[in-house]
């Protein structure tokens, strides 16, 4: 099972980025993220076997104890050039989630589980074109409201032909 954990977009959020991305992969090619497959990433796992999900989703339970209700906001557009992707980041940083962030893979790691990603810093975005076939030189900010983010998530990713489709395995509220 790949998983990872994620925060979902309120519906309304998720389709008007889906619609800007679908306007800015006709402007730089690529493939737009569907409305249904917008969320930001948390941490990501990798593969693990379904053995290992009680072990997780009990370790995620215990993690949320901490989860803070955030208000976040989109701004800046950027582009990884070496993945070919554009993203929305957050504007302002927001540190409570990096901290949340941290505080989840230290939980995730002392139940037994090995994180991919560990050494990386988190940087937290929204992916909204994949294969892009231009890079941009330019791209002005997001113009879109705040959003409260008031859970988090544990998805499995599954491939497919036309891309991913994910699943939520467990939720967590903010206490």
């Amino acid at each position: 099972m790949r998983l990872f954990f994620a925060l979902p977009l309120p519906p309304a959020l998720a389709t008007a980025l889906a619609a800007h991305a679908a306007s800015l992969a006709g402007e730089y090619g690529g493939r737009p993220v569907p409305a249904v497959n917008l969320h930001l990433t948390l941490l990501f796992l990798g593969d693990l076997a379904a053995t290992d999900l009680p072990a997780l989703l009990a370790a995620a339970s215990q993690a949320a104890q901490a989860w803070p209700r955030l208000d976040l906001q989109f701004g800046p557009l950027a582009v990884w050039p070496h993945q070919r992707l554009l993203w929305a980041g957050l504007q302002p940083a927001v540190p409570k989630l990096a901290e949340f962030s941290a505080m989840l893979r230290s939980t995730v790691e002392r139940a037994g589980f090995s994180v991919p990603e560990a050494g990386r810093p988190f940087v937290p975005h929204l992916t909204l074109v994949r294969k892009l076939t231009r890079l941009p030189e330019f791209l002005p900010p997001l113009q879109l409201p705040a959003w409260g983010a008031t859970r988090f998530e544990l998805l499995q990713s599954t491939r497919t032909a036309s891309g991913a489709i994910y699943r939520p395995l467990g939720a967590w509220p903010a206490p």
